[in-house]
């Protein structure tokens, strides 16, 4: 099972679970956090990509309703991660949203434009999956990506999630609907490629 980062957890109280990959960590946003991702994620070319956000980035309704904490041992409808590179800069955000009783977690990642092409999604991305599949009794994990988002299906794939289909979404952006792909990644898949390795043993995960 993961454990929490415990280094992190001394500088950071406020932290419930940290994440430490080769270049970033992953840790519960705390007050400080909020304004920063509010920030970031107001970039249009950010935003238009993230059907399932508001617009503009709410950090008081952020800060109410994207809160990881209850209990452990069950995964919340929420959760969710701000993103420091090695400078403990807060670069975007990734989570998990869970139905109660349900089998499978949808999940949602972004970065800001000037961490781009840096490798830092697929980080993140496979540290959480490896979260929820480890500490959840889940068989599937789900992502969208807008159908003109290449570079996040990209990301999609090269973390193992299958495409599954084409789908349409409100855009509060765009003020409509946008066509977006549909992606899974299923347990068996996901034990098949646990040799990417990417967290550190014993310092944010086992």
């Amino acid at each position: 099972m993961l454990e929490i980062d415990e280094s992190i957890q001394q500088d950071e109280p406020d932290s419930i679970t940290s994440l430490r990959t080769p270049d970033l960590i992953l840790r519960t946003p705390q007050r400080k956090d909020w304004a920063k991702l509010a920030v970031l994620a107001n970039d249009p070319k950010i935003i238009k990509n993230l059907p399932e956000m508001s617009f503009p980035f709410a950090e008081d309704k952020t800060a109410q309703t994207s809160h990881l904490g209850g209990d452990q041992n069950n995964l919340p409808k929420d959760q969710y991660f701000a993103i420091l590179n090695e400078q403990k800069t807060t670069i975007g955000a990734i989570s998990c949203q869970h139905e109660a009783g349900g089998d499978s977690t949808d999940l949602s990642l972004w970065l800001a434009q000037a961490y781009w092409g840096r490798g830092y999604g697929t980080q993140a991305c496979q540290a959480l999956v490896d979260l929820m599949f480890l500490q959840h009794d889940i068989a599937t994990i789900q992502a969208t990506a807008r159908v003109s988002s290449m570079a996040s299906k990209r990301l999609l794939e090269k973390c193992g999630f299958q495409y599954c289909g084409t789908g349409m979404i409100r855009s509060a952006y765009y003020r409509g609907m946008i066509p977006i792909d549909r992606f899974k990644l299923e347990r068996r898949i996901w034990q098949a490629l646990r040799d990417w390795n990417h967290i550190t043993p014993n310092k944010g995960a086992a």
